[in-house]
């Protein structure tokens, strides 16, 4: 993967990131019925987004590897 669209995909987590702080900032604030379950969703969220990241840069990485190698094979 190139280093432009590892960098839209931290952009992109950063922004997701930041969100999901603003909200566990205000239900954490806000005295709401749901606030627990919304508090522990945020901060799922916040441990799953980058793990998700890490991941799918993983596999495109692996991806990319064996694209190669098959391309080499083809061209012998």
């Amino acid at each position: 993967m190139k280093k432009r669209g590892k960098q839209i995909l931290a952009m992109a987590g950063v922004i997701i990131l930041i969100g999901i702080y603003i909200a566990l900032f205000f239900t954490s604030i806000f005295d709401d019925p749901d606030h627990m379950s919304m508090f522990l969703g945020c901060v799922c969220t916040v441990i799953a987004v980058p793990i998700m990241i890490w991941g799918y840069l993983t596999v495109i990485r692996l991806l990319g590897k064996n694209k190669e190698k098959s391309e080499e094979r083809i061209e012998k």
